[in-house]
């Protein structure tokens, strides 16, 4: 086989290291520890790609990505002051241009945004953002982690400067190299994998926390495996290891390691984040009661106001415009508050109704609970458990949408409603049994289909099933 090496690719690491000619001044002894350092690596790498060659090998391409394809990952750490800590995070793709090219944002696991990604066809990152400052940093050309088309034995040499607008900067020069083929088992299930080898080496860093780095001369070394599943045709797993060079120790904090991989790959949904106080839209429910006596009736549903945390508030209007109900949501969407506008009751969920949890994606499940109580004495406790089931179409009057099936089951408990058995001594007992679905474009529920259970008798009033849906938007 062919050997390639950095310099193959035009890219000489000691001329890097020392600037060639140009820039401040540089460390003999840093740059020589990381050549050696970097060569040894690179030599060692290519040798076990050039072992694993074959004639004929199969190749492997880049996969088409879509929008809300997601991958949460687990990552543990250690710091070179040698503290550990576990943290997760989902990678989730929010646009995807018609030339391939793709953004994706990089998020807590409720959903908060930390970080915006652009990248190529072949998912080699183009831009990275950080949201919490806006500093915009730009891959030139881009990091160029996968070359397709894969195969065992492959090795190929680039390189890329990082510039961000806040002001740093480094250079790397990468040596990669497809290692070998292998059944790997992960969080998220066993995978078919390539596995693929990385020696990337950081110079021209202006970090002033690492050696040299106030002349704009710090180096670094990242030596890195990962695994690339044949059948999602992505990265699943990576181990990263850091070397800083110079006499000056990097700070307690940076990371000496550092492996992350998938606990989940698939389609993932997360809350609205673009409510706006007007919003409006209506809805038709048909109550079947305990006697059998069937009501239909619709209502609106307005926001009128949207607070910092991302809950809002909403109205209930009547089909005669009188406002009924006004409740806060959170910003999933679950009832925090309502207020019943004929008795001036006051209720709370504590600490919210939780329908959703997000994120969002077929298979979830979790348990919550809360308490209802209101001004005027009623009072429950909730039991709840939920899971999504499918990602399904479900037509309603105002269409057909693409949602997820939310099957629950809520066991209330300690109610004092006088008319059911028990409750005069607070100790009243009925169940919920339900179903909604949740348009993943609309992010919203679009219909609910919910049946009482009681504990004993109940007035021949009471709700057995009712059924609510979408018939309209008014105002997106």
């Amino acid at each position: 086989m062919k050997r390639i090496s950095l310099a193959a690719a035009g890219i000489t690491v000691s001329c890097l290291l020392a600037a060639c000619g140009g820039g401040g001044d540089t460390d003999t002894s840093a740059s020589q520890s990381a050549d050696t350092r970097a060569e040894s690596a690179q030599a060692e790498l290519r040798r076990e790609a050039q072992a694993q060659a074959r004639q004929r090998p199969e190749q492997f391409t880049a996969g088409p990505r879509e929008v809300n394809d997601t991958i949460v990952w687990q990552q543990q750490e250690t710091t070179v002051g040698g503290t550990t800590q576990q943290r997760s995070y989902g990678d989730r793709i929010t646009a995807v241009e018609a030339d391939g090219s793709f953004s994706f944002n990089r998020g807590t696991p409720g959903g908060v945004t930390f970080e915006r990604y652009r990248a190529n066809a072949d998912g080699n990152r183009l831009s990275r953002e950080y949201v919490n400052n806006g500093n915009l940093c730009t891959y030139d050309p881009n990091r160029n982690f996968v070359s397709y088309p894969l195969h065992v034995g492959k090795v190929w040499a680039s390189q890329w400067n990082y510039q961000c607008a806040l002001g740093y900067r480094e250079t790397a020069t990468q040596l990669s190299a497809v290692t070998g083929r292998e059944t790997i088992t992960i969080a998220a299930g066993s995978f078919d994998a390539l596995r693929i080898g990385y020696v990337t080496l950081y110079t021209r860093s202006n970090d002033a926390n690492l050696h040299n780095g106030a002349n704009g001369e710090a180096a670094y070394l990242v030596e890195s495996t990962c695994w690339w599943a044949t059948s999602v045709q992505r990265i699943v797993k990576c181990t990263y290891r850091n070397t800083y060079f110079g006499a000056t120790p990097a700070p307690a904090g940076y990371l000496k390691t550092y492996a992350l991989e998938a606990s989940y790959i698939g389609k993932v949904y997360f809350p609205d984040a673009s409510r706006q106080v007007g919003q409006s839209s209506r809805w038709t429910e048909t109550d079947t009661q305990l006697g059998g006596a069937v009501i239909n009736r619709s209502y609106t549903q307005t926001i009128t106001a949207v607070n910092a945390d991302g809950s809002y508030n909403i109205d209930r209007a009547e089909a005669n415009g009188f406002i009924s109900e006004r409740y806060l949501n959170d910003r999933a969407g679950n009832r925090v508050t309502r207020f019943i506008s004929s008795t001036s009751n006051a209720c709370a969920f504590n600490p919210r109704r939780d329908y959703l949890s997000f994120p969002l994606y077929v298979g979830k499940t979790w348990s919550s609970g809360w308490n209802y109580s209101c001004a005027l004495g009623y009072r429950e406790d909730a039991a709840h458990t939920a899971r999504v089931e499918a990602l399904e179409p479900v037509t309603t009057a105002a269409g057909t949408f693409n949602a997820l099936r939310v099957s629950f089951q809520t066991v209330l408990t300690n109610s004092n409603d006088f008319q059911l058995q028990n409750g005069p001594a607070g100790q009243a007992t009925y169940r919920n049994d339900g179903t909604c679905w949740w348009d993943v474009d609309g992010q919203r529920i679009v219909k609910c289909d919910i049946a009482n259970t009681f504990e004993g008798p109940a007035p021949a009033t009471y709700r057995q099933r009712y059924v609510t849906e979408l018939a309209a938007v008014l105002q997106p």
